[in-house]
């Protein structure tokens, strides 16, 4: 089973749902909020019920997946392209895995694309981090001015919560 995830807000509160009377409190979490790792609070409801939740300090919510995509570098006067699996997802960026290991850094960009239930995804994305073939990576842009940007973020919205929704 899944551990739970719930999300700090601006405020430093994370709000607390009892999956047994859904009894809701909201608390004040800012003592966690710069701990650079994962971290399980222990939730006691009045009902009696007890259940461990982890704090999620990102941004969005993130989704694991596993979904087929392609990737396309651009190396010198060349463009290679290659298969991807998206491993997890969210409104800022994805986790993938390349095919094979490449020559790709931290800093350097690259585009993904990906088919989501009803859209295929075409972004360009920022490399964060690298680890092997597995790479986590940023959109390079999120323009809400932009047409394409609003459908790929809906999109994107839309297959997270339905995602999630099928691990209840």
């Amino acid at each position: 089973m899944t551990q739970k995830r719930i999300f700090i807000n601006n405020d430093n509160k994370a709000k607390f749902v009892c999956p047994s009377c859904e009894e809701t409190i909201v608390m004040d979490v800012s003592k966690y909020k710069d701990i650079n790792k994962a971290v399980a609070i222990e939730h006691f409801c009045k009902c009696g019920h007890y259940s461990k939740v982890l704090l999620e300090r990102r941004k969005f919510q993130r989704s694991q997946i596993n979904i087929p995509g392609i990737y396309t570098l651009n190396e010198g006067n060349k463009k290679i392209r290659g298969a991807m699996t998206v491993k997890d997802l969210s409104r800022a960026g994805l986790k993938f895995e390349l095919d094979v290991e490449r020559d790709i850094r931290a800093g350097d960009r690259m585009f993904a694309e990906f088919h989501l239930t009803d859209v295929i995804v075409k972004k360009e994305v920022f490399i964060r981090k690298i680890s092997g073939r597995t790479v986590g990576s940023e959109f390079c842009s999120r323009d809400t001015e932009s047409e394409t940007d609003r459908t790929y973020d809906r999109a994107i919205t839309r297959y997270i919560l339905h995602t999630e929704l099928a691990w209840l």
